[in-house]
């Protein structure tokens, strides 16, 4: 009786275990990041990556310390000794940029410190396909419902997404005019440019409140930047005088397709330390939701993780029975 109890516990118990494909390890990694535009790579090395690695090579508990120096900006990653601290070692190495920033060029921005991210391993690819070839709302729809949906569950760690297409505001300015007032493309943008701020005004004491003021100034319409003054040699020359402004899409940064129609992709990955499957399962209900809500589009579950999970869980079980077989037999 009790080896039969034995046999279906060790049967079942794969099943309700907290399983993913790797062991997790502890966090012991310290990435910097050292933004320096306009410097090529070389310069990046001499004047930042060296002085920075020479002031982290102080840190308590380094065992490693490794850079790349790129056009425009420098990558620096500590790595830790096991058992170290790494909240305690991250503030202490925030202090040691700190000080290290007398040492960089003057115009090189304030280098940043932070825990590399989690080791987080895709759990499954989701494709939207809009059924009216509308890449564009399929765009607009992952971006402002379905990547929210998602990252609301506990279990996600991310959402990486391809083969999206973004709006942007053009505006169309005639050359010949602009030449006639004296106006240059690159005046013209400036000028736009200022005029597209809140400005702040001041504060107003109310009782105990400070209320700050400030004037409207950010563009809310295209004709907000129609009405843009410019000063030409003409006088004073509103924008919609030489220019016309439109909505459009923005060159690709990538492209994703399906059965050889466009669609969207989405990688969602499963956080450290959470169930894959657990994740795997609610990921699928939430596309079956989306599917009855948005008849416009077709969500696809590309690239389960859960089933090659699954499958290895099923031959572990089956061969443990197998060996509890034998071993029952002999």
């Amino acid at each position: 009786m009790y080896f039969c109890l034995v046999i279906f516990l060790g049967a079942v118990s794969p099943f309700l275990l907290n399983v993913n494909f790797l062991p997790d390890a502890s966090e012991r990694f310290i990435m910097v990041d050292a933004p320096y535009q306009g410097a090529r790579a070389k310069e990046i090395r001499r004047l930042v990556a060296i002085p920075l690695e020479e002031s982290l090579s102080s840190l308590k508990g380094v065992k490693n310390i490794e850079s790349i120096s790129r056009d425009g900006r420098a990558l620096v990653k500590v790595e830790l000794k096991w058992n170290v601290d790494i909240d305690l070692a991250l503030l202490e190495a925030r202090a040691l940029l700190d000080a290290a920033a007398d040492s960089l060029p003057q115009d090189c921005p304030k280098p940043s410190a932070q825990k590399k991210p989690e080791s987080e391993s895709m759990a499954i690819r989701i494709l939207v396909l809009p059924k009216d070839e509308n890449i564009s709302k399929a765009s607009s729809f992952v971006n402002n419902e379905l990547k929210g949906r998602l990252l609301a569950l506990d279990e996600c760690g991310g959402v990486k997404t391809s083969g999206l297409v973004e709006r942007e505001i053009v505006i169309e300015v005639d050359s010949n005019l602009s030449s006639y007032y004296g106006l240059s493309l690159e005046q013209i943008a400036q000028e736009i440019s200022l005029s597209n701020f809140d400005y702040p005004a001041g504060s107003v004491l109310d009782g105990e409140n400070d209320l700050m003021l400030k004037t409207e100034g950010a563009f809310k319409s295209f004709d907000d930047i129609l009405d843009t003054s410019l000063n030409s040699n003409e006088g004073p020359l509103k924008a919609r005088h030489l220019a016309k402004v439109k909505k459009e899409d923005k060159d690709f940064d990538s492209f994703c397709h399906y059965n050889g129609e466009r669609c969207v992709s989405l990688q969602v990955f499963c956080k450290k330390g959470k169930n894959p499957l657990r994740l795997s399962r609610k990921i699928k209900e939430t596309v079956k939701q989306a599917n009855e809500e948005k008849p416009n589009y077709e969500l696809i579950i590309q690239d389960d993780c859960s089933k090659e999970i699954m499958g290895t869980v099923k031959n572990l079980a089956i061969n443990s029975l197998r060996l509890l077989f034998v071993a029952f037999l002999f």
